[in-house]
């Protein structure tokens, strides 16, 4: 019975998601286009599966699947083929770990949530600078820059049923390339 309550409120609250209506516009409401400066360290790379965190991951996916612009062109990603890797700019030196963003903090309460991150696939390249990679003085950097176009739902992260849909393009490394450098610091710390 919980549940089903659960699902109505959230159901019925999907009403109340920012989707400001314009005659104007071909798809009947206005696109957001997010242009806010993004840390690299206020991206989220982990799913926290608190209750707040599953509220705005829902809230988020069945809104945007509610809308036929969104929904369309999160299907369309599926057919989009996996670019090859250019052997000369994106050969990767050094040992690349990359992770998947799944979301990003706005400010300290509002949250941005990618919406399915699985199938946007917004990745970032990790390298480690902890040792040279190629005698001193070297040591490993991002590399192989691409631009990311990706869907996000953002709100405030425990009220999150007043949010906005909003389209991000940022750049993010791809892959991690041995430098030679004149002080070898890392300029993230």
């Amino acid at each position: 019975m919980k549940v089903a309550w659960v699902a109505i409120l959230a159901l019925t609250s999907l009403l109340a998601v920012s989707a400001d209506e314009d005659e104007t516009c071909p798809y009947g409401w206005y696109i957001h286009v997010h242009r806010g400066y993004v840390g690299d360290n206020h991206y989220v790379t982990t799913e926290p599966m608190n209750s707040d965190y599953v509220r705005i991951k829902m809230i988020a996916e069945m809104g945007a699947f509610k809308h036929k612009f969104i929904r369309d062109q999160m299907w369309a990603l599926d057919f989009i083929p996996t670019p090859e890797e250019d052997p000369i700019v994106l050969r990767k030196t050094c040992k690349t770990h990359t992770e998947l963003i799944t979301g990003f903090w706005e400010t300290s309460a509002s949250y941005c949530y990618i919406i399915l991150p699985g199938l946007q696939n917004v990745r970032r390249a990790r390298c480690d600078r902890s040792e040279s990679c190629c005698k001193s003085p070297t040591i490993c950097y991002e590399d192989g820059y691409a631009r990311h176009r990706y869907w996000v739902y953002c709100a405030h992260y425990s009220s999150p049923f007043n949010g906005y849909y909003a389209v991000r393009y940022d750049t993010f490394p791809q892959c991690c390339t041995c430098r030679r450098c004149d002080k070898c610091i890392d300029p993230h710390h």
